[in-house]
């Protein structure tokens, strides 16, 4: 709740700067102060869901988790920018185009490969995920990214429109965040979820 409480808080300040050109311009460019913060974001993601595979006692548990360690990588590979830090090409070049393709299938295949052959206690722990706060949360940051995907692209205008488009990008993340600190109790036990949790 305090997560949601300061991000609203950050969305009020930097919708007021939507006007200012040299404050949208500042925190909006590459490796920007709204790209560094969706990094971390990503980053406290990852770890989050990275404990939950840890710690999961079931195998639909465990995958869901990895799944979320999975989404949670590949948008930090998306959000990435390599070049600025001098490293060499071929480091680059997996954060960049067909690098992220090379980078990012075998861990995917082998997610969805996994997930085939424990298709039962996945179906019934993902089915209770989605209906539950988490669900919620993780619905709603998919509805945040897609927002930014299409201001990105054009489909929808609205100036300054890569401010809003990383402005919606924090937000999915934020809400991506929230899904996964919500969805720990679900993930880690096979126990029933707490009423009202």
């Amino acid at each position: 709740m305090l997560l949601l409480l300061c991000a609203l808080c950050v969305n009020a300040l930097l919708i007021s700067q939507a006007t200012d050109v040299n404050a949208t311009a500042m925190l909006q460019q590459e490796n920007g102060l709204l790209e560094n913060a969706q990094l971390l974001l990503l980053l406290a993601c990852l770890a989050t869901f990275a404990v939950h595979a840890l710690y999961s006692d079931n195998p639909g548990g465990r995958l869901i988790a990895l799944a979320g360690v999975l989404v949670s990588f590949t948008f930090i590979v998306r959000e990435s920018d390599l070049r600025p830090f001098g490293l060499s090409a071929a480091i680059t070049w997996f954060s960049d185009g067909e690098g992220r393709y090379v980078l990012l299938t075998p861990p995917w295949a082998g997610l969805l490969w996994v997930a085939r052959r424990h298709y039962q206690p996945l179906r019934g722990r993902l089915t209770r995920l989605l209906f539950s706060p988490a669900g919620a949360a993780l619905a709603c940051s998919g509805l945040l990214l897609i927002a930014g995907i299409l201001l990105d692209k054009s489909f929808i205008r609205l100036a300054p429109s890569r401010y809003y488009e990383e402005l919606l990008e924090l937000n999915g993340y934020v809400f991506l965040l929230l899904s996964a600190l919500a969805s720990g109790g679900r993930l880690v036990t096979d126990a029933p979820p707490a009423s009202g949790a």
